[in-house]
Order: C-alpha cells, then sequence, then structure tokens
C-alpha cells in the first residue's frame, strides 16, 4: 500500500514483506522518460539516508555524463587510451604506440574527430571507415584498427557508466566482413578495373552491329560508346538535351543527372529509380570539348533518333521516353555479355575508368582528368586511374605494373 508524499521528499509504500519503499521523481532521462529513484528499507529515515546517497551518487553521474557529453571522439580515445597507460602493465608501450598514432592518423584530422560522442550514430562510423578505404593508401588492418579504436573507447565508456550505448555495434558486421574482402583481394588483381585495348574494340564492334535491315542490334549500343569516349557519368548522360550539344565549339554542356534512387532500395538491377533531375555529384557542372570519336556517336545518335529539338532527351529508351541508369545497366549487361567480357567485368563505371586511365596515360595529369569526368582529384586517382595493365599469357589473365613514363 502506498503513503502520501512525506513533505515532498518522495513517495513511500509498504511493501508485501513489511519493509518501506521510497520511489524519488528526479527529472528526465536523455530519451525523456521519468527517472525514479528507488530505495528500500525498515524505517522512513532509513530510506532516506539511503536515497541521499543514491541522489549524490545520480548528480555525480549526470556530472560525468555532461563532461563526457561533450567530448569529441579525439577526446574520448585519447582518455581511454590515458586510462589504458594509467594501469601498470595494462598495455605494451609498441601497443600504446600505435594507438596514439591511430588516434592521431585515422581519427583525429578527420571529421570524425571532431564529432562529439553523444551525436555519432553508425552512419558515421560507416562513413568515416568509407573514407579511409576509397581516399587514403591505408592498409586494411590499419583502417581496421581505427575502428577498434573508436570501437573500445565507447565500450570503455559504457563499462564506466558514462554512457548507454556505442554506434560502432551496429555496423561492426557489415565493416568486419567489407575489410575481410579487402584483404582477400589476390596481388594480381588490379588496382582499378578497366577495359583492355582488345576488349575496347570488341566493345565498339558490338555496340555498332546491324541486323540485315540496317538496324542497330542492341538500342543503347551508341549510348554506350558515348561513355567510353567522354567519361561522363550514366545519369548525367540521361539528363542531356540537345540545347547542350554545342556543334559550333563541339562541346557539350553536363549540368544535370538524370535519378533519383528510390527508397535507396537495391534489386538484381541495381538500384531503383523514379524520374528526375538534379544538379550533378559534388557540383561539378562542366562543358566538355569533344574528342573527334564522341562528336561521331553523338551525330549518329542525331541521326537515328526521331527527337531532335533543343529540348528533347538525346538518349531516350525503346518509348521513346526520357531513360534513367537502370534501364540503361540491365540493357549495357547484354551488350557486355555480346562482347564476351570475363566474369568481373561490369558496370556503366566501367567506361568511365577506361576513359580516365586512357587520358592519363596519353599524359593528361589527375587535376585535368578530374576536371574532364566532372569528379575529385582524389577521387579520381584512386578509383579511376588502373596503375597495373592486363595481359593475357596462354589461358591466363595477369594484371602487370609497366615500366613508369614521365609525365
Amino acid at each position: 500500500m502506498g503513503t502520501r508524499r512525506d513533505n515532498g521528499a518522495g513517495h513511500f509504500t509498504t511493501l508485501k514483506n513489511g519493509k518501506l519503499q521510497m520511489r524519488l521523481y528526479v527529472g528526465r532521462t536523455v530519451n525523456g522518460t521519468p527517472k525514479i529513484l528507488t530505495t528500500t528499507g525498515d524505517t522512513k529515515n532509513e530510506c532516506k539516508r539511503l536515497m541521499n546517497k543514491r541522489k549524490r551518487e545520480y548528480e555525480n553521474q549526470i556530472r560525468c555524463d555532461e563532461d563526457f557529453g561533450i567530448l569529441t571522439i579525439k577526446n574520448l580515445c585519447e582518455k581511454h587510451l590515458q586510462e589504458h597507460m594509467s594501469q601498470e602493465e595494462r598495455l605494451k608501450a609498441k601497443s600504446a604506440d600505435r594507438r596514439e598514432s591511430t588516434i592521431k592518423n585515422q581519427i583525429a584530422i578527420y571529421a570524425i574527430g571532431g564529432m562529439q560522442v553523444q551525436a555519432v550514430r553508425p552512419r558515421d562510423i560507416e562513413l568515416h571507415i568509407e573514407h579511409l578505404i576509397k581516399n587514403t593508401k591505408l592498409s586494411v588492418s590499419s583502417i581496421e584498427k581505427a575502428f577498434d579504436v573508436i570501437s573500445s573507447a565507447y565500450k570503455w565508456a559504457i563499462s564506466q557508466g558514462y554512457m548507454g550505448t556505442n554506434p560502432c555495434e551496429a555496423v561492426k558486421d557489415s565493416i568486419k566482413h567489407r575489410l575481410r574482402k579487402l584483404e582477400a583481394r589476390k596481388s594480381v588483381d588490379a588496382d582499378v578495373v578497366i577495359l583492355s585495348e582488345d576488349e575496347k574494340k570488341q566493345l565498339v564492334k558490338i555496340a555498332r552491329e546491324k541486323d540485315e535491315n540496317g538496324e542497330y542490334i542492341y538500342y543503347y549500343g551508341l549510348a554506350t560508346l558515348l561513355l567510353l569516349y567522354t567519361g561522363m557519368r550514366v545519369g548525367e548522360m540521361c539528363a542531356l538535351r540537345w540545347k547542350d550539344y554545342n556543334r559550333r565549339t563541339n562541346s557539350l554542356a553536363i549540368n544535370a543527372t538524370r535519378y533519383v534512387a528510390k527508397n535507396h532500395k537495391n534489386t538484381t538491377e541495381g538500384k531503383t529509380y523514379v524520374p528526375g533531375e538534379n544538379t550533378v555529384k559534388n557540383d561539378k557542372a562542366r562543358e566538355i570539348v569533344l574528342t573527334p570519336e564522341a562528336i561521331s556517336v553523338l551525330e549518329e545518335i542525331y541521326v537515328v533518333s526521331l527527337h531532335t529539338k533543343d529540348d528533347d532527351y538525346i538518349i531516350l529508351n525503346t518509348k521513346q521516353k526520357p531513360t534513367n541508369p537502370s534501364n540503361f545497366d540491365a540493357n549495357l549487361k547484354k551488350i557486355y555479355a555480346a562482347a564476351g567480357f570475363r566474369e568481373g567485368i561490369g558496370g556503366a563505371h566501367l567506361l568511365r575508368r577506361t576513359f580516365a586511365t586512357g587520358l592519363y596515360d596519353a599524359g593528361a595529369d589527375i587535376k585535368a582528368i578530374a576536371a574532364y569526368i566532372g569528379d575529385l582529384e582524389s577521387t579520381t586517382s584512386a578509383h579511376y586511374i588502373a596503375s597495373r595493365k592486363r595481359i593475357v599469357v596462354g589461358n591466363e589473365t595477369r594484371n602487370v605494373v609497366p615500366i613508369p613514363t614521365k609525365k
């Protein structure tokens, strides 16, 4: 049974065993639920004495939580390291040095290092690891170490009662799986997969094939070649209109991308899309001077197109409607299959990588290539330039690094 509040000090209830239970409301938790402290004793005075102790402990905890709430990931990792170092033989000197280096070089200097610990979400952890994979030359073990240092710091804070959740746990399995796959890559694998010269010739042949009536066998064959000769993204190509093509200057204005991913839902054909136009990725709108090959392809598309007014889209689907990357990719697979490309060759970005590498091999520098294909220099260098070349020896395909030449 319950009794009335005793001078606002709390609510007392007599339990079945005859003892008294005191409950005191002290505010709300971070989730908005009421925070109630509870003590049990033989008398009200005993309950109050125990409650005063519980209140002091709770207030100390709040202060610790507030202190940790303003800590950044960098601060938290350093605090965790200091905790290890303060306990004799808890962490060997070599391990401590490596952890300190990881904090300094793989955490502190990145966006994640400056985020407050309470604000970090699992997606933030994923983005950080993804950035390390794509934009640095770190080994897989170094990237994994960065993840483990952050996760361990959170676990320590939780064990001390300073925090309640570890954002690393939700993405641990997916990140570890991704890193294992990277680690498993063989030394003969290409750094960046591109088409060999023979494969390029075969692709051009297949893309231009016609039937007995003089019709192109593969509807998106010319569109495929347009990507091969410009290095643009599929979405950018799908958004092109004839007014973007300037015959006087032989240039092409690329300022929009035609796709909006629908609910980020993956299908067997990749992402699904709904019609829509957005600005180009990384806001890299540009006007490029076309190569003779690209001009030739555009003129061929113009000749066979049924819609060539300024506002008409250059690339249309079989129903003469604007197309999108999902529809294009599905047809591109058929072209690749007809060209006899080996397993592992796929995706429209293969054409973008092949084009960028071709420019690099011809003597262009990374900055100029990045500007032309509309991407960041770091991304272009890491993901669009193949430093290894495929050669065929008998029935075996190898990827070798040629002798470097001066740019």
